[in-house]
């Protein structure tokens, strides 16, 4: 029982979680999806990835800071160099899997983490910076299409060793209740609030 074990702090985080993972049961046509995405991209079982949300779009409306992806970068690979030196017989963290709504985020995640020793996985679909439910109410956006988008995000999110973005998003927030509910794992590396402030 993670409660008892981990003590009376992580009650209000494991009831989240739990509820979210009740909830969030993705249909077969979205596992379907998840599992080809991965298959494409030949995430393995055994590939250690670490998940990068990047918020953008119109978070800045939000007043939080807007931070650049080589911070994301620069957390990843002390997370990868911790990781060997804890467990240097593991598998070591050699993937990233990027969820952003910037499109320049992905193309500069290509390159600059290639460059840095990791597989960049993303998935391909359409990237905006402006505000998408502006979008969605000028009907230039399919809200069933926006909302699977965002599903197998989170999820594919939630299925990462481990996780690197904001507590400030309600996005990633959901990512790492759903990756808590599965690994009882509470960390995750946050480049603005702490778990205990979101």
């Amino acid at each position: 029982n993670v409660v008892t074990r981990r003590g009376s702090r992580y009650r209000t985080l494991w009831w989240r979680a739990t509820v979210m993972q009740y909830l969030l049961k993705p249909r077969p046509y979205i596992k379907e999806s998840m599992e080809a995405f991965k298959a494409e991209q030949q995430w393995l079982s055994t590939t250690r990835v670490i998940g990068i949300h990047v918020r953008h779009g119109d978070k800045k409306t939000e007043g939080y800071a807007r931070h650049q992806w080589q911070e994301y970068l620069a957390k990843a690979v002390a997370m990868r160099e911790q990781w060997r030196a804890v467990a240097p017989r593991a598998p070591p963290l050699s993937a990233v899997f990027v969820a952003t709504d910037n499109p320049d985020v992905v193309a500069e995640a290509v390159r600059s983490g290639s460059e840095a020793g990791f597989r960049v996985f993303y998935r391909d679909e359409e990237r905006t910076n402006d505000a998408v439910h502006a979008l969605l109410t000028a009907g230039r956006l399919s809200g069933f299409e926006q909302g699977k988008i965002a599903l197998e995000n989170i999820l594919l999110l939630a299925s990462c060793d481990q996780l690197i973005g904001t507590f400030s998003s309600s996005f990633f927030k959901l990512a790492y209740e759903l990756r808590f509910a599965r690994t009882s794992d509470d960390y995750a590396e946050s480049l603005d609030l702490s778990r205990w402030q979101a």
